[in-house]
C-alpha cells in the first residue's frame, strides 16, 4: 500500500514523538524507546556513555528496558575507549552515548 503525504501528520519539532496516520489510526512511537528497542533487538547489553542534557529522554527510558546496563564515564574519550575495550573482549556489539558536541569532538 502506498502511503501520500497526507498520512503523515506534522507534530512540532520540540517533540521526541513520531506519529502517523494511516487507515484511520494512529500510532505513536517514541523514539528513544524504538532506539533502545533496537540495541536490544540486535544483541547489545551495556551503552557506555557520558550523558549531556539532549540525552535526558535515552536515560529516562533506560528504566524501561532494564536488560541494558549503563557504564557511566567520567570523560568521552574514556567512555569511547570502554565500548571499544568490551566490544573486544566479550566479541559483542556495543553502544557509546557521548554528548552530541563535545562528545563527537573528541
Amino acid at each position: 500500500m502506498q502511503r501520500s503525504l497526507q498520512d503523515w501528520q506534522r507534530i512540532p519539532l520540540n517533540s521526541d514523538r513520531l506519529l502517523f496516520r494511516g487507515d484511520g489510526a494512529l500510532n505513536e512511537n517514541y523514539g528513544r524507546d524504538t532506539f533502545l528497542s533496537l540495541l536490544e533487538d540486535e544483541g547489545v547489553t551495556h551503552i557506555f556513555g557520558n550523558p549531556g542534557t539532549t540525552e535526558l529522554a535515552i536515560m529516562h527510558a533506560l528504566n524501561d528496558h532494564p536488560d541494558l546496563t549503563y557504564v557511566l564515564g567520567l570523560q568521552e574519550a574514556v567512555v569511547v575507549a570502554m565500548a571499544d575495550g568490551y566490544a573486544r573482549a566479550s566479541g559483542k556489539l556495543t553502544a557509546c552515548n557521548v554528548h552530541v558536541a563535545p562528545g563527537l569532538g573528541n
